[in-house]
């Protein structure tokens, strides 16, 4: 007997045989009754002769369809696989987390740039000469406000946003920026939900606008979830 926990051996119930000049082990599954998962045609006794039917790649290659016909594509050599750049060593969030929100928010501050140059350079590598919007300089530039950079930031669909707390769910009361692909940059309020501010032609104006717009009693962010801030 099996040991508890392993499958019992189920006894075959037929025999097979290979045809004449056959050599190899199966390559099908061999159930009870003595049937095959293989070809009818591959076995003599139990299965009904008969003509293999083609495989789909074989029909291919006899129409000639591209499928499976053989092509100077074929020939070319292989193209080299796509090769990301070196990924960034990011600042230890938890560790931050730990020191309190202060030392969160500036991890994240020192984070942000550095994921989205990675992501730049592998843009360049995968999409050369593609546009990208203007995410880094928009990063520069709020982090040099200092109002801006006591609130986590974060990126939403290359929206730059700016949290009262630094766990999800966010506290957005600060307006957010999008840089667009023209290169230009739309700032938008939090509330009414997304409603367009206006639209400047550099990241500094963009955040000239976000600034005119802060709110007054807005200060550095808490620790915590919007609506459960520890501390």
């Amino acid at each position: 007997m099996a040991p508890p926990g392993h499958c019992q051996p189920q006894p075959l119930h037929g025999r097979v045989r290979l045809q004449p000049g056959r050599r190899g082990p199966l390559r099908g599954l061999l159930h009870p009754a003595g049937t095959t998962a293989l070809n009818p045609s591959t076995f003599v006794r139990g299965q009904k002769s008969g003509p293999r039917k083609p495989h789909a790649w074989e029909q291919d290659f006899r129409r000639g369809s591209h499928t499976g016909a053989m092509t100077s594509d074929d020939l070319a050599p292989a193209k080299p696989p796509l090769l990301d750049p070196p990924r960034p060593a990011l600042p230890d969030m938890a560790a931050a987390r730990r020191r309190g929100p202060a030392e969160t928010v500036e991890a994240a501050w020192q984070a942000l740039p550095l994921v989205w140059q990675w992501t730049l350079e592998r843009h360049s590598l995968r999409n050369p000469g593609a546009a990208f919007p203007g995410i880094l300089p928009l990063l520069s530039a709020a982090g040099a406000e200092p109002r801006l950079r006591q609130l986590y930031p974060f990126t939403s669909h290359w929206a730059l946003l700016f949290s009262c707390c630094t766990s999800y769910p966010w506290d957005i009361q600060v307006p957010f920026v999008e840089p667009l692909h023209n290169g230009r940059f739309r700032v938008r309020s939090r509330r009414p939900r997304g409603t367009v501010i206006g639209e400047t032609e550099t990241a500094d104006e963009a955040v000239a606008l976000v600034m005119a717009h802060f709110p007054p009693e807005v200060g550095p962010a808490v620790a915590g979830s919007a609506g459960a801030a520890e501390g």
